[in-house]
């Protein structure tokens, strides 16, 4: 099992309500206009979840859409592949858990099929 994280590599500041950035932060990250701001200004973390549980044809689903929106927008993110065991509140984001985009694809599709 494990944790998959996705944040902003290089902050964007300056962005306002109308800008598509905002608003996917908005929506992944279940945060208010604000809140999304800062996360884009900052270079924070917008998406967790963890993979391989009851929910994971979902949870596969749902990276797979905020990499094809991340592609659409002038975002550089960064990609984190934790420890389960974690607890969210205690996660230390470091160099060396970043994993490429193609690494978390492939961690996708070699588990496609093993999860109804």
């Amino acid at each position: 099992m494990s944790k998959i994280a996705i944040g902003i590599k290089i902050p964007k500041p300056g962005l306002k309500i109308f800008h598509p950035e905002v608003q996917l932060v908005c929506r992944t990250a279940s945060v208010n206009y604000q809140e999304a701001k800062v996360i884009l200004a900052e270079g924070g973390i917008f998406y967790r979840t963890q993979l391989f549980m009851n929910d994971h044809v979902d949870v596969d689903e749902d990276i797979r859409g905020v990499l094809e929106e991340i592609e659409d927008l002038d975002i550089e993110p960064v990609f984190y592949e934790l420890d389960y065991s974690l607890d969210w509140d205690d996660v230390k984001y470091n160099d060396a858990d970043i994993i490429s985009k193609s690494s978390l694809i492939n961690i996708l599709d070699e588990a496609s099929g093993q999860f109804s």
